[in-house]
């Protein structure tokens, strides 16, 4: 199961339709067959009011979305009926978001391949041979970002956080040449959520958890500081040559941050002048909000976006529920807190529906996965 649900996320030869429906297939007639029922959320609900919406209001401007609101319901009733039919539900959440991040990173990982010695940040995807965006070929390395505190503190199994560790340091690489600061930053506050999270479950009864956490940080900062500055390997080179260096250098790249800040604000506004949806002017400067929400928004309108926000906020409190719950295993806590942490600042500052759906598509896994979990509870 986790093979299939990786090479969805991989969109293996370009193609996860056909992965994804394949898997709901054989989950569903399993789930009848082994609980003679079929399982609900109320959130089901939401997922498919928003679908219908966004596609119907979509349609009447010529923007066909139908691969979007057909797979993201599949995917997250494939999420549903993970944890139903398991009875680890706690190992199988991590373990199949884990799927998902692995997945996205290998699709990652076969661009890298491809433009390893590229002068642009918008690179070639492997699978379709199109430029794509820089910020939108990042999101594919979001989730595993977002697992590097928990895969480089919580995980006992050695080899597993080497092979993470790995992942974590190629993903780094390939951000060289993309060039955004949003991979690195979106990974940072993860990570320290990530930590106030592990802190706040362990200040009371396991204090020197939270002193052995805080060396390795330290001495992981300290070894990275020190390969850079003695140019292990040809780090500091490879730093310093890169196209992100070169970004960084360049003082137009704050000029790009106000024009994303002042879109968002701009598109509440365009909310009120489009109610319905259809504008197709720019926000500003640019053609997209930069925000998966308002994005939605500008698009079809204000029912699909209620309904979107309304399916992450009830989502949202569900995830509340399990870290609030005693009950659930204090790492499935942590884990779960820097991958929402990670999606959802990607999903603020990037038009996921219209650049990078997949992604959009499998976090819903996550999120019917996280639903079912909190009713069991």
């Amino acid at each position: 199961m986790d093979v299939l649900i990786s090479m969805s996320s991989l969109k293996l030869f370009g193609n996860y339709q056909e992965i994804l429906i394949f898997l709901f297939v054989i989950l569903f007639f399993y789930m009848l067959f082994r609980l003679k029922k079929i399982v609900f959320t109320v959130n089901l609900l939401f997922i498919i009011g928003f679908s219908l919406t966004y596609y119907i209001i979509s349609m009447k401007y010529s923007q066909d979305v139908s691969k979007i609101s057909i797979y993201c319901i599949l995917a997250y009733y494939i999420g549903v009926m993970l944890v139903a039919i398991n009875k680890n539900r706690d190992i199988c959440i991590i373990n199949y978001t884990y799927a998902i991040a692995i997945g996205f990173f290998m699709h990652a990982m076969l661009n890298y391949l491809v433009n390893i010695d590229s002068n642009s940040r918008n690179t070639v995807d492997f699978w379709t041979h199109e430029v794509k965006s820089a910020s939108l070929q990042a999101t594919m390395l979001t989730m595993i970002i977002g697992t590097s505190f928990f895969s480089l503190i919580c995980i006992k199994e050695r080899w597993k956080k080497i092979f993470l560790f790995i992942f974590l340091i190629f993903s780094i690489l390939y951000d060289l040449i993309l060039s955004t600061r949003t991979l690195l930053i979106v990974g940072l506050i993860s990570f320290v959520f990530s930590f106030a999270m592990f802190a706040f479950l362990n200040y009371k009864n396991n204090k020197h958890e939270i002193r052995r956490c805080l060396k390795t940080i330290f001495f992981l900062i300290f070894f990275i500081f020190i390969f850079y500055y003695i140019n292990f390997f040809g780090i500091k080179d490879i730093v310093q040559k890169s196209n992100f260096s070169a970004r960084m250098r360049k003082i137009d790249t704050t000029e790009v941050d106000i024009d994303r800040f002042e879109t968002q604000f701009l598109s509440i506004g365009s909310l009120v002048q489009y109610p319905m949806g259809g504008n197709e002017e720019n926000i500003g400067d640019l053609k997209y909000a930069h925000n998966m929400w308002f994005d939605v928004a500008k698009q079809a309108g204000i029912i699909p976006f209620i309904l979107l926000v309304i399916f992450f906020v009830i989502n949202l409190n569900n995830l509340l529920k399990l870290i609030k719950n005693c009950k659930i295993k204090d790492e499935l806590k942590i884990f779960l807190v820097g991958i929402y942490v990670a999606v959802l600042l990607n999903f603020l500052v990037e038009p996921i529906m219209q650049g990078e759906p997949l992604f959009f598509i499998m976090f819903c896994m996550v999120m019917g996965m996280v639903d079912f979990k909190s009713l069991q509870n």
